[in-house]
């Protein structure tokens, strides 16, 4: 992962091997962290059983690996963000093949140009929210902002999420909105 995530750095393209799991050639194309991982599979595509599935995905210990159908990667994309807050996480489409992608970005800004072909996304993984550090924290906090929401309902959100206290919370976003 240092080697991938210093190549990209330098502007090297990284193209993974051909092999028999896209799941892991897209985790070691995408540069984060191959230790631990968890691969989640396919998310469900409405109701409740989605809901519960991001609710796990949040709690999976790692880097987060999923596939998802083309043409619902931007509505996953949404529900991850709004679920992980801005993490790191890469879109790999079409690996080895000819058209592969790899797309990097941050959770709430990275989309996927064109909605076709087989779709592998990894997502940085975080500390576990109850025991959320300052950073995790704030950088929640900032993707909530981001969306528009206003500080109460982002401070709401954020405490519930974390099981801190909500004027804690609160003073934090006034804090980080007003810097």
């Amino acid at each position: 992962e240092r080697f991938v995530a210093a190549a990209r750095e330098a502007g090297i393209e990284v193209v993974p091997v051909p092999g028999a799991s896209a799941v892991l050639a897209a985790l070691v194309a995408s540069g984060l962290p191959t230790r631990p991982f968890t691969f989640l599979g396919f998310a469900p595509r409405k109701g409740a059983g989605r809901r519960a599935w991001f609710e796990d995905a949040a709690r999976a210990p790692g880097t987060l690996v999923l596939f998802e159908a083309a043409n619902r990667v931007a509505d996953t994309l949404d529900a991850l963000y709004r679920r992980l807050g801005p993490r790191r996480a890469a879109i790999a489409r079409e690996l080895t093949k000819r058209y592969e992608q790899v797309v990097h970005g941050r959770l709430g800004e990275l989309r996927l140009v064109e909605e076709r072909g087989e779709v592998t996304i990894v997502v940085e993984g975080g500390e576990a929210e109850d025991g959320a550090g300052e950073a995790d924290v704030d950088r929640l906090i900032g993707g909530l902002l981001e969306r528009g929401g206003s500080a109460r309902d982002v401070a709401s959100e954020v405490a519930e999420r974390t099981g801190r206290r909500r004027s804690e919370v609160y003073a934090r976003v006034l804090a980080l909105k007003n810097a």
